[in-house]
């Protein structure tokens, strides 16, 4: 990607880190106002809880680093694809980054869970919670869950556009599971804060949608693959027009493999993933990007997962000009 993506990727982490921050004034300013008093409006009481969470996880990435991972578009489609074999919960205590925030730069179009909305997910922070409840950073060795807190971007038929945070949370112990599995019960398991409002097939298609790419992100990011560089403070500060101190550590995740994923994908003609079925694509067959655990460090004791990048069989069938050029992408 060009270092206009980049750009965009760090104005994109500036959009999530506003909007949090305008929750936290939200409730800060409501505190102040309803403080003592028990004649809250219904409307703001029901806003008070995801303040509370938008307040928190901004706060905590504020102080741990303030990390922005900023993952590239072609590496994004193929997760969105990718299946994997049983992983190892305990991967998720390797992801090499505290409590960051990942950014989508090509934010990833969403199917809505409102008929007519257009969504987009810019990205998600990380942080986990202990087995009592208690949320703590990624890096706790007692942490039982691994949580993310997404911000997506919601465009409505009249052109209004507004931001929605949805908490998505998967076991850091346990039995291991596979991306899949891990989905389904995400799946059956969520629950909306204005259920009512919502269709439930469309809603859980939805959630499917995005804890899919959520899940899919973090397997990546504690893979043995995991290709980062960090964005030079000089181009932070120019994006983001800030002083002479960078708002952010930024980190361009996956450059390189994802660039190579587009240029293979646009040569046999599968450039548009969304157009798939859960995943599925028609001949010629695509093998899919695939997680799967590995035993590293001293003693093989720590998991980690390897990402396996896809390829495609069966490549005459595409009965295009310059096929037989195509390779395999390997890493």
């Amino acid at each position: 990607m060009s270092a206009t993506a980049t750009v965009s990727g760090l104005k994109v982490a500036q959009r999530v880190i506003t909007a949090l921050d305008d929750e936290r004034r939200s409730l800060e300013q409501a505190q102040e106002v309803y403080a003592g008093r028990s004649d809250i409006p219904s409307d703001v009481r029901a806003q008070l809880p995801g303040w509370a969470s938008s307040r928190f996880v901004l706060n905590q990435w504020s102080a741990r680093g303030r990390q922005a991972l900023l993952i590239h578009h072609g590496l994004v489609t193929e997760i969105r694809l990718s299946t994997s074999s049983k992983i190892v919960p305990e991967v998720f205590r390797t992801v090499p980054y505290l409590d960051p925030l990942v950014v989508f730069p090509d934010p990833p179009e969403l199917r809505p869970h409102t008929a007519g909305d257009t969504l987009r997910v810019l990205g998600f922070f990380c942080h986990s919670r202990l087995a009592d409840g208690k949320a703590s950073s990624t890096h706790d060795p007692d942490a039982v869950t691994f949580c993310a807190y997404a911000l997506v971007e919601v465009t409505t038929p009249t052109g209004e556009v507004f931001a929605e945070c949805d908490n998505i949370s998967f076991p850091m112990d346990g039995e291991p599971f596979t991306l899949g599995e891990a989905v389904d019960r995400l799946v059956g398991t969520f629950t909306w804060a204005n259920s009512s409002e919502l269709d439930d097939v469309q809603a859980r298609r939805f959630m499917r949608d995005l804890s899919r790419i959520v899940i899919g992100s973090v397997m990546y990011l504690a893979s043995t693959t995991l290709e980062a560089e960090k964005v030079p403070r000089t181009a932070v500060l120019k994006a983001l027009h800030s002083g002479s101190r960078a708002p952010i550590s930024a980190y361009r995740v996956g450059w390189t493999i994802g660039a190579a994923l587009s240029a293979s994908r646009k040569v046999v003609g599968r450039d548009t993933p969304t157009n798939q079925v859960e995943g599925r694509e028609q001949e010629p067959q695509h093998r899919r990007a695939h997680f799967k655990t590995v035993w590293t460090g001293e003693g093989s004791l720590v998991p980690k997962t390897v990402f396996i990048s896809p390829y495609w069989t069966h490549l005459e069938k595409l009965g295009t000009q310059g096929v037989n050029t195509a390779r395999p992408v390997k890493f």
